[in-house]
Protein backbone atom coordinates (compact mmCIF):
# COMPACT_ATOMS: atom_id res chain seq x y z
CA UNK A 1 0.00 0.00 0.00
CA UNK A 2 1.22 3.46 -0.71
CA UNK A 3 0.41 7.03 -0.73
CA UNK A 4 -0.43 8.60 -3.86
CA UNK A 5 -0.20 12.79 -3.51
CA UNK A 6 -3.41 14.77 -5.55
CA UNK A 7 -2.11 17.34 -7.78
CA UNK A 8 -3.21 20.53 -9.02
CA UNK A 9 -2.50 21.89 -12.69
CA UNK A 10 0.79 23.77 -12.16
CA UNK A 11 0.78 25.38 -15.55
CA UNK A 12 -2.48 27.19 -15.33
CA UNK A 13 -2.08 28.11 -11.54
CA UNK A 14 0.63 30.90 -11.00
CA UNK A 15 0.90 33.73 -9.87
CA UNK A 16 0.62 36.83 -11.86
CA UNK A 17 -0.62 40.47 -12.50
CA UNK A 18 -3.42 41.37 -10.64
CA UNK A 19 -6.76 42.02 -12.80
CA UNK A 20 -7.58 45.46 -11.30
CA UNK A 21 -11.32 45.66 -12.60
CA UNK A 22 -11.58 41.63 -11.21
CA UNK A 23 -10.62 43.49 -8.23
CA UNK A 24 -12.62 46.14 -8.22
CA UNK A 25 -15.41 43.51 -8.45
CA UNK A 26 -14.40 41.46 -5.79
CA UNK A 27 -14.08 44.49 -3.51
CA UNK A 28 -17.43 45.83 -4.66
CA UNK A 29 -15.34 48.80 -5.60
CA UNK A 30 -13.28 49.27 -2.56
CA UNK A 31 -9.90 47.72 -4.43
CA UNK A 32 -7.60 49.50 -1.79
CA UNK A 33 -8.95 47.20 1.20
CA UNK A 34 -8.00 43.77 2.20
CA UNK A 35 -9.51 41.22 -0.14
CA UNK A 36 -10.02 37.72 1.62
CA UNK A 37 -11.45 34.78 -0.48
CA UNK A 38 -12.92 31.62 -0.15
CA UNK A 39 -13.60 29.25 -3.48
CA UNK A 40 -15.79 26.03 -3.26
CA UNK A 41 -19.45 24.99 -2.25
CA UNK A 42 -21.20 27.12 -0.63
CA UNK A 43 -22.98 24.70 2.05
CA UNK A 44 -23.55 23.74 5.57
CA UNK A 45 -20.35 21.87 5.94
CA UNK A 46 -18.03 24.75 4.50
CA UNK A 47 -18.82 26.62 8.25
CA UNK A 48 -19.04 29.97 6.34
CA UNK A 49 -21.28 31.01 8.61
CA UNK A 50 -18.71 30.99 11.44
CA UNK A 51 -16.68 33.52 9.59
CA UNK A 52 -18.62 36.36 9.26
CA UNK A 53 -18.27 37.67 13.56
CA UNK A 54 -14.08 37.22 13.32
CA UNK A 55 -13.61 38.57 10.15
CA UNK A 56 -15.29 41.67 10.45
CA UNK A 57 -13.88 42.65 13.65
CA UNK A 58 -10.55 43.62 11.30
CA UNK A 59 -11.52 47.20 9.50
CA UNK A 60 -10.36 47.77 6.07
CA UNK A 61 -11.77 43.59 5.31
CA UNK A 62 -13.99 43.03 2.72
CA UNK A 63 -14.78 38.82 1.49
CA UNK A 64 -15.39 37.46 -1.38
CA UNK A 65 -17.18 33.90 -1.52
CA UNK A 66 -16.91 32.86 -4.91
CA UNK A 67 -19.10 29.05 -5.89
CA UNK A 68 -22.51 28.20 -5.24
CA UNK A 69 -24.39 25.61 -3.42
CA UNK A 70 -27.59 24.54 -1.30
CA UNK A 71 -26.94 27.31 1.73
CA UNK A 72 -26.24 30.36 -1.22
CA UNK A 73 -28.88 32.44 -0.05
CA UNK A 74 -29.25 31.50 3.47
CA UNK A 75 -25.42 32.67 3.65
CA UNK A 76 -26.23 35.62 2.14
CA UNK A 77 -29.09 36.53 4.10
CA UNK A 78 -26.18 36.27 7.35
CA UNK A 79 -23.78 38.24 5.65
CA UNK A 80 -26.52 40.99 4.34
CA UNK A 81 -24.85 44.40 5.59
CA UNK A 82 -21.17 43.09 5.62
CA UNK A 83 -18.68 44.20 2.36
CA UNK A 84 -19.16 40.78 1.06
CA UNK A 85 -19.78 40.03 -2.48
CA UNK A 86 -21.11 36.73 -4.11
CA UNK A 87 -19.34 36.91 -7.57
CA UNK A 88 -20.85 33.16 -8.26
CA UNK A 89 -19.37 30.19 -9.91
CA UNK A 90 -15.68 30.92 -11.68
CA UNK A 91 -13.66 28.41 -13.94
CA UNK A 92 -10.64 28.57 -15.95
CA UNK A 93 -8.60 31.50 -16.52
CA UNK A 94 -11.40 33.59 -14.68
CA UNK A 95 -10.77 31.77 -11.31
CA UNK A 96 -7.14 32.16 -11.60
CA UNK A 97 -7.06 35.98 -12.22
CA UNK A 98 -9.90 35.84 -8.87
CA UNK A 99 -7.13 33.82 -6.65
CA UNK A 100 -4.12 36.59 -8.20
CA UNK A 101 -6.69 39.19 -6.94
CA UNK A 102 -6.71 37.96 -3.47
CA UNK A 103 -4.58 39.25 -0.34
CA UNK A 104 -5.65 36.04 1.78
CA UNK A 105 -7.21 33.06 1.38
CA UNK A 106 -9.69 31.40 3.79
CA UNK A 107 -11.07 27.89 4.13
CA UNK A 108 -12.91 27.21 7.25
CA UNK A 109 -14.16 23.55 5.74
CA UNK A 110 -13.21 21.30 8.73
CA UNK A 111 -14.88 18.28 6.04
CA UNK A 112 -12.36 18.47 3.44
CA UNK A 113 -9.74 14.74 2.83
CA UNK A 114 -7.70 17.11 0.35
CA UNK A 115 -8.48 21.04 -0.20
CA UNK A 116 -7.47 21.57 -3.69
CA UNK A 117 -8.70 24.98 -3.84
CA UNK A 118 -5.90 25.66 -1.15
CA UNK A 119 -3.18 24.53 -2.97
CA UNK A 120 -4.24 26.47 -6.06
CA UNK A 121 -4.64 29.52 -3.89
CA UNK A 122 -0.71 29.01 -2.91
CA UNK A 123 0.44 27.90 -6.50
CA UNK A 124 -1.17 31.45 -7.11
CA UNK A 125 0.54 32.89 -4.48
CA UNK A 126 -1.86 33.95 -2.11
CA UNK A 127 -1.38 32.92 1.68
CA UNK A 128 -3.60 30.70 3.26
CA UNK A 129 -5.39 30.78 6.64
CA UNK A 130 -7.77 27.07 7.02
CA UNK A 131 -9.04 24.76 9.90
CA UNK A 132 -6.46 22.67 11.74
CA UNK A 133 -7.87 19.11 10.88
CA UNK A 134 -9.02 17.31 7.87
CA UNK A 135 -6.85 16.91 4.65
CA UNK A 136 -5.72 20.28 4.26
CA UNK A 137 -3.24 19.07 7.60
CA UNK A 138 -1.18 17.53 3.87
CA UNK A 139 -0.81 20.48 2.34
CA UNK A 140 -0.60 23.15 4.97
CA UNK A 141 2.07 23.90 7.84
CA UNK A 142 1.19 26.02 10.59
CA UNK A 143 3.47 29.08 10.17
CA UNK A 144 5.64 27.76 7.64
CA UNK A 145 3.16 27.78 4.12
CA UNK A 146 0.23 28.79 5.97
CA UNK A 147 -1.75 29.33 8.85
CA UNK A 148 -4.24 27.23 11.03
CA UNK A 149 -6.50 28.44 13.48
CA UNK A 150 -8.29 25.46 15.53
CA UNK A 151 -11.79 24.67 14.21
CA UNK A 152 -13.46 25.34 18.23
CA UNK A 153 -12.35 28.83 18.10
CA UNK A 154 -12.89 30.52 14.60
CA UNK A 155 -12.56 33.59 16.73
CA UNK A 156 -8.29 33.13 15.50
CA UNK A 157 -9.49 33.98 12.09
CA UNK A 158 -9.76 37.59 12.82
CA UNK A 159 -6.22 37.85 14.55
CA UNK A 160 -4.56 35.62 11.54
CA UNK A 161 -6.17 37.86 8.87
CA UNK A 162 -4.77 41.45 10.72
CA UNK A 163 -1.27 39.37 11.29
CA UNK A 164 -0.98 38.96 7.56
CA UNK A 165 -2.16 42.51 7.04
CA UNK A 166 -0.23 44.14 9.24
CA UNK A 167 3.05 42.01 8.81
CA UNK A 168 4.18 42.36 4.93
CA UNK A 169 7.41 39.99 5.54
CA UNK A 170 5.19 37.30 7.12
CA UNK A 171 2.41 37.59 4.00
CA UNK A 172 5.68 37.55 1.84
CA UNK A 173 6.61 34.67 3.75
CA UNK A 174 3.80 32.41 3.56
CA UNK A 175 3.23 33.50 -0.40
CA UNK A 176 6.98 32.02 -1.29
CA UNK A 177 6.55 28.88 0.88
CA UNK A 178 2.93 28.18 -0.87
CA UNK A 179 4.35 28.59 -3.82
CA UNK A 180 7.16 26.67 -3.10
CA UNK A 181 4.90 23.54 -1.95
CA UNK A 182 2.26 24.19 -4.67
CA UNK A 183 5.20 23.53 -7.36
CA UNK A 184 5.99 20.10 -5.76
CA UNK A 185 2.12 19.20 -6.25
CA UNK A 186 1.83 19.00 -10.04
CA UNK A 187 0.14 16.81 -11.96
CA UNK A 188 3.61 15.84 -13.36
CA UNK A 189 5.39 15.22 -10.07
CA UNK A 190 2.17 13.04 -8.63
CA UNK A 191 2.30 10.71 -12.13
CA UNK A 192 5.71 10.69 -12.03
CA UNK A 193 5.41 9.11 -7.85
CA UNK A 194 2.38 6.55 -9.26
CA UNK A 195 4.64 5.55 -12.17
CA UNK A 196 7.34 4.77 -9.54
CA UNK A 197 5.00 3.16 -7.53
CA UNK A 198 4.01 0.53 -10.28
CA UNK A 199 7.57 0.24 -11.39
CA UNK A 200 8.09 -1.00 -7.38
CA UNK A 201 5.35 -3.03 -7.88
CA UNK A 202 6.57 -4.74 -10.69
CA UNK A 203 10.15 -5.29 -9.51
CA UNK A 204 8.47 -7.25 -6.16
CA UNK A 205 6.43 -9.08 -7.95
CA UNK A 206 9.68 -10.14 -10.65
CA UNK A 207 11.56 -10.68 -7.52
CA UNK A 208 8.88 -13.41 -6.00
CA UNK A 209 8.49 -14.95 -9.24
CA UNK A 210 11.98 -15.72 -9.36
CA UNK A 211 11.84 -17.21 -5.80
CA UNK A 212 8.86 -19.36 -6.90
CA UNK A 213 10.46 -20.70 -9.81
CA UNK A 214 14.03 -21.41 -7.40
CA UNK A 215 11.85 -23.55 -5.41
Amino acid sequence: MRWWRRGIDTRRFTPGPRDEALRARLTDGHPGDLLVLYVGRISPEKRLDLVRDPLFSVPGVRLAMVGGGPSADQIRRHYRGTPTTFPGFMRGDELVRAYRAADVFLFPSTTETFGLVALEAMACGVPVIAANTGGVLDIIKDGENGLLFNPARPAEIGAMVRRIRDDPSLRAGLAERGLRHAHGRSWQSTMDQLIEYYETARRVFRRVQLRQQRG
